[in-house]
């Protein structure tokens, strides 16, 4: 959930099962693919029930699969990515990786000390 005024994550609604960390390096925990659903499934209904006049069924139909694909996919890539990160991390140090990313974050590396390891 998105805090209408910032646009950050309310992360305070979910609970603490496993989480992954966004790109700014907010926890986020892997059940917010929930949240995906309603939005999956209003804009779905608008494009092909609204749009294109198909029934209900057919409209269900590709919501659901949609669903369960991208839901499949964050579960299987997510170890992945933190397998991938962790060979980054590996590879170019504690350090440099540290500095990367809060680089990419817009922040500068010397405000915030270095999370220990």
């Amino acid at each position: 959930v998105l805090d209408g005024e910032t646009g950050e994550l309310a992360s305070s609604e979910h609970p603490p099962s496993v989480q992954v960390t966004d790109s700014r390096g907010e926890h986020m925990p892997i059940d917010s693919i929930r949240e995906e659903k309603p939005n999956s499934f209003v804009v779905l209904y608008i494009a092909f029930r609204l749009g294109n006049n198909w029934s209900m069924q057919q409209v269900l139909a590709i919501c659901l699969v949609n669903y369960a694909y991208k839901a499949t996919m964050a579960i299987v890539l997510t170890p992945l990515i933190y397998l991938v990160e962790h060979r980054i991390e590996k590879y170019l140090g504690h350090e440099t990786t540290h500095k990367m990313k809060r680089a990419a974050m817009g922040l500068e590396a010397e405000q915030e000390p270095l999370p220990s390891a």
